[in-house]
């Protein structure tokens, strides 16, 4: 149980330390209040910690079973600390616009139209073809154009970019 505080406290401050770095480098980083209530939850926490990890120390084998409610506290602080990053992350990064969601994706099927008509603007200027039987006639560099406009449209769709 201590190994798993000891990770846990690892965490916290590691996130802690990401979120003080973030928010003093980021234009759009979180607000003061914010930054307070992280600042005190963290403190809280940190600071039940140095006490459990002292009676830890302190620790005599026929006393250490009373320690189990107190690391529980320290997990329910660490996590609790966890919980309220998380939440005011997702309030902050997962903001949906609908305005500009629209103009993301009217830009998107713009770039397409762009792309798709220089593509066969220069297949026509290169003419490159490779004969495919009878009169149909297939330009290599015209498929690849292609392909990597579809897959790049494609990949806007995915979910990678989202916290979860």
């Amino acid at each position: 149980m201590q190994n798993y505080v000891n990770v846990l406290c690892m965490n916290t401050w590691q996130v802690k330390r990401y979120i003080d770095v973030y928010s003093a480098s980021s234009v759009i980083g979180f607000s003061d209040k914010d930054m307070s209530h992280v600042s005190n939850l963290y403190a809280q926490a940190h600071g039940n910690w140095l006490h459990t990890k002292e009676a830890v120390l302190n620790c005599k084998s026929e006393s250490c079973s009373t320690l189990l409610p107190q690391l529980k506290k320290q997990v329910e602080a660490y996590s609790n600390f966890l919980s309220s990053i998380t939440a005011l992350a997702h309030s902050k990064w997962t903001e949906f616009n609908l305005k500009m969601m629209g103009t993301g994706l009217c830009i998107l099927l713009l770039s397409l139209f762009v792309h798709i008509f220089t593509i066969k603007k220069l297949d026509k200027l290169c003419s490159c073809y490779l004969p495919r039987g009878g009169n149909f006639v297939v330009s290599f560099e015209a498929i690849f154009a292609y392909a990597a406009v579809l897959i790049r449209s494609f990949s806007f769709l995915s979910n990678s970019f989202h916290l979860s």
